[in-house]
This record gives C-alpha cells, sequence and structure tokens, in this order.
C-alpha cells in the first residue's frame, strides 16, 4: 500500500520547529561538546531525536497559532471565512496560499520565541551584546517580511474564496 507523505507538514511545521529547537540548543551544543566527537550510532539517534522533537516543536507552535494567534490576526487583519475555507474543495488553497500563510506565520512565531531566548539568555557567553542586537535586528526585518506576505496570502485566499462561492 502506498500511502503519499504530504509535505505540508514539512514545510508549515517541521521547519519553525528545527528552526526553534536551533535557538534552543545552540548554547549547550556549542559549550558542551565544541571538542565532542560522537560515535556514528550516537550521532544517528541525536540526529533522529533532535528531527522527531522539532516536528513536534513545530506542531505545538502550529497548535499555539490555530488556538491564540489566529484570533490576534482576524482582528487585526480583518475576519476570514474558515467554515468556508474548511467546506472549500479547491486545491489551490491549501498548495499555493495556506501552507505557506501558515509557514510564514509559524516560523515568525518560532523566530521570536528562539531568538528572545537567545537574547536574553545568561550562558551564552560566544555572542556579543552588539551581535545580539544586530541579531535582533534582522530577525526582526524578517518577520516584518513575513507578516506582511501572510497577510497577503490570507488576502489571496479570500479571494480565491470568494471567486469560488460565485462560481457556484
Amino acid at each position: 500500500m502506498h500511502l503519499p507523505l504530504p509535505y505540508y507538514p514539512l514545510i508549515a511545521h517541521w521547519v519553525p520547529g528545527f528552526v526553534t529547537l536551533s535557538f534552543f540548543i545552540y548554547p549547550f551544543f556549542i559549550k558542551q561538546h565544541i571538542d565532542f566527537n560522537p560515535s556514528t550510532g550516537m550521532a544517528v539517534f541525536v540526529i533522529f531525536f533532535f528531527t522527531a522533537l522539532a516536528f513536534v516543536i513545530g506542531q505545538i507552535i502550529d497548535a499555539f497559532r490555530n488556538s491564540f494567534l489566529e484570533d490576534i490576526i482576524d482582528k487585526c487583519a480583518g475576519n476570514f471565512d474558515w467554515k468556508s475555507f474548511a467546506k472549500n474543495k479547491d486545491e489551490r488553497l491549501e498548495s499555493l496560499y495556506f501552507i505557506y500563510y501558515v509557514f510564514d506565520i509559524n516560523f515568525i512565531t518560532g523566530l521570536i520565541i528562539g531568538s528572545i531566548y537567545l537574547i536574553i539568555n545568561p550562558l551564552d557567553m560566544y555572542f556579543p551584546c552588539y551581535w545580539k542586537m544586530i541579531f535582533a535586528t534582522i530577525i526582526l526585518l524578517i518577520s516584518l517580511l513575513l507578516g506582511k506576505d501572510a497577510k497577503d496570502l490570507r488576502k489571496e485566499m479570500a479571494a480565491v474564496l470568494k471567486d469560488n462561492e460565485q462560481s457556484e
């Protein structure tokens, strides 16, 4: 039996989870294992654990987006008809718009969580304060760009929904 693996969870959940986890792991990895040479078996285990944990963190970020952030986004960007979206069978909505909308919001959330941790982490001696401020500025600019993209994708999804309702 052949079950196709959808790429949606990989794009919208695993990548933001991986980025967020990377921020949390970085200081410990650098400090504890700078001269560490793991065995092949240990390396495979660490990679598997990191991959699985990244997906779980991505799912948690997505649940946070779905449960809390969408209400805030609805208030700021205008209500979106999620019931019509759920009933709609147009593949374009998911493959061209929704996946990237979710990715944008989840990635922004992961970047913000990870960068806040990295910036306020007192154990991190490898990044001087001015580098952390430069890093925070870059994260802010990336977040603004992705936020604008999410807003545009949301408008495009609403337009496709409206077109589909008019054609029915």
